[in-house]
Order: structure tokens, then sequence, then C-alpha cells
């Protein structure tokens, strides 16, 4: 995750973040709970959630309902998606542009 550093992230910084946070937390391979994507993603429940749901519906994320809890997995297209969004990243700051 990155800092913030009093500098607001956009809108696909924080997908970007949301996604490397599922990512980096599902050690065992059966996804994460919201509690961690909040966290981890330093965001609020309510923006997790409608990001999240978006991400579901891209097919960059997918849900597991399992009695009332549900973990949440990168697909293969989420994971294609945030090296893109990585790469693009890098090369943007490469001509001193901030994502």
């Amino acid at each position: 995750m990155r800092a913030l550093g009093g500098r607001h992230r956009t809108r696909d910084g924080i997908v970007a973040d949301l996604l490397a946070a599922a990512i980096h937390s599902d050690d065992e391979g059966e996804g994460v709970g919201i509690a961690t994507i909040i966290r981890e993603g330093n965001v609020s429940y309510a923006k997790a959630m409608e990001i999240v749901r978006g991400l579901i519906q891209a097919g960059l994320l997918d849900g597991t309902t399992r009695g009332e809890r549900t973990r949440y997995s990168v697909t293969r297209d989420g994971f294609r998606y945030l090296a893109t969004y990585r790469d693009f990243e890098g090369f943007a700051k490469s001509f001193g542009l901030r994502l």
C-alpha cells in the first residue's frame, strides 16, 4: 500500500490498493474479509463496499459467501488489471506525473 503522505488518492489508485490488499492478505488462498480490505486499503466501509461491488461486476474480484461471511479473492483479470495499472503508474512517474 502507498502511504498517503497528505495526498488524495484517485479512484483508480484506491481500486489498485484494494486489489493489492486482497492479494497480499490472502495467505491461505481462501480470500479475505471486507474488514481486511477496509483496513489494508485505508477506506471506509461504505467506500469499500461501493468499489468491491464494482470490482465484482467487472470480473476483477470474486466474492464467495459461506454462512454469513463473504470472502473476496482477486480473479485472473484482477491480477492482470493490477499489474497493468502498476506498470502504467511507473511509466507516468518516469515523466514526473502522478496518477
